[in-house]
């Protein structure tokens, strides 16, 4: 096919020219041969096929293949727009709109400056002597933050770590500028912003052959300043009023996992959320709860779960029955002891529900491959709605072997849970914005 092509395009050439014996398109765009993009026997895995085509010369984004079926394209030809790195820039076979190939049926408008990919050097084979613009690679500036150290003493939470932007030297201080966003989870809405100090990085380096020694950033954020809520942090970075990145932040050190502390009147936790890629969250409280003396022995977010939901009728009572499971992980369960207790906390009050912990009916242990006990990390809660109205948090706290964990139950894939519905009393469960905690809700009717 590829012969076939460049014998029409070599008709059409002298044909524009009239015949006289010259050449408008001959030699002027360099083309290049695919190599290994067909398979004589098909499927067989231990021939060199397929090379795919990039969207751009610097990451590994398949725009498409150089193969459509089995035998599709055995001569594939491309015109080489540019040398870009490792990669040439080439006319797309296939026409492009928004980064992706258009694929519906009919009569498509070709745009030639967006219908372009890019492919490997080492797979073309160039077939003319036209020359190849070579282009040097553009240097793509990118963000890269972190929080490496924080501590929480009061109210005040101190906060440092690195804020980059990739492939400029952080080396005049003057050109930077770090500022920190807050944003409550209840609507992801900016509460607040604060000035960091530009700090020496100590050392930070990413091995490109740029100095970021002023990628450092230092802040100081009064808690108390905040409604009760939950919030994360965003880092805005400014290289020299002209490049600006804002990252949320996230956090890898270990030691970082829990803080907690309290002033007069409230209580503050901030976090490691490893659900969310480890993004530092904040959550101020009204003190009801006691997050100072939350310890584990590691930072992941212990297992906590709502299976089982029922309702029982006792002494003319209604009861709602919860049953899930909580554990800390890297500790032994194989003590026959009281492990776990359910609180629905509400904006006024915490109410401690009757908790009993219990051998589980099934095996965790064994289907987790885990080498720890698991043996007793049930609970079942029993809470007299007599005694609820609104909308409550379900918090569960695990205590083991001198650990404690206080954690929200969450319901991240949305599981429906039984609810009770009646003339004068009904419940409910509502899926919050904040981490997919599971509220729930008890409403007494009045006839």
């Amino acid at each position: 096919w590829g012969m076939k092509i460049s014998a029409i395009a070599y008709a059409i050439d002298k044909y524009d020219n009239n015949k006289n014996g010259k050449l408008t398109d001959y030699n002027n765009y360099a083309i290049g041969f695919v190599k290994n993009n067909y398979n004589d026997v098909l499927y067989d895995s231990s021939i060199s096929w397929d090379p795919n085509i990039y969207k751009s010369y610097d990451n590994n984004k398949v725009l498409y293949t150089g193969r459509y079926g089995s035998h599709y394209q055995k001569d594939l030809t491309v015109v080489l727009l540019e040398e870009n790195g490792k990669r040439y820039k080439i006319q797309s076979t296939n026409p492009v709109s928004n980064g992706s190939i258009v694929t519906v049926d009919g009569v498509i408008k070709y745009d030639w400056n967006a219908s372009v990919g890019y492919i490997d050097k080492s797979n073309v084979v160039v077939l003319n002597s036209a020359s190849v613009p070579v282009l040097e690679p553009e240097l793509e500036h990118e963000p890269i933050s972190m929080v490496d150290d924080m501590s929480l003493d009061g109210s005040l939470l101190r906060m440092s770590g690195i804020g980059l932007i990739r492939n400029y030297n952080f080396t005049d201080k003057d050109k930077i500028s770090q500022k920190l966003h807050i944003f409550d989870l209840r609507d992801d809405s900016e509460v607040m912003t604060v000035d960091c100090d530009i700090i020496d990085s100590d050392g930070y380096s990413i091995n490109d052959g740029f100095d970021y020694k002023w990628a450092g950033f230092s802040c100081d954020i009064d808690l108390s300043e905040l409604e009760i809520s939950s919030y994360i942090f965003r880092l805005e970075t400014t290289y020299d009023d002209k490049t600006t990145f804002t990252t949320l932040l996230k956090s890898y050190n270990d030691e970082l996992s829990l803080l907690g502390s309290q002033d007069d009147e409230r209580g503050y936790a901030v976090k490691l959320n490893d659900f969310y890629g480890y993004r530092v969250e904040a959550d101020v409280n009204d003190m009801l709860l006691d997050y100072a003396e939350i310890s584990k022995p590691s930072e992941r977010s212990s297992m906590i779960t709502l299976d089982e939901v029922s309702y029982e009728e006792e002494d003319g009572k209604i009861y709602a029955v919860f049953e899930g499971l909580g554990m800390i992980y890297y500790l032994n369960y194989d003590i026959d002891q009281k492990m776990h207790q359910l609180y629905l906390v509400s904006d006024e009050r915490v109410i401690p529900v009757e908790t009993s912990s219990h051998a589980c009916p099934f095996d965790y242990q064994s289907f987790y491959n885990s080498s720890y006990k698991m043996n007793n990390i049930c609970y079942t809660a029993k809470a007299d709605l007599s005694e609820l109205e609104g909308t409550y948090k379900m918090m569960l706290e695990v205590e083991n072997g001198g650990y404690r964990d206080l954690a929200e139950i969450t319901n991240a894939y949305e599981y429906q849970h039984n609810v009770y519905d009646s003339d004068d009393l009904k419940t409910g469960f509502i899926n919050d914005a904040i981490r997919y905690r599971l509220l729930f809700e008890v409403e007494h009717i009045t006839q």
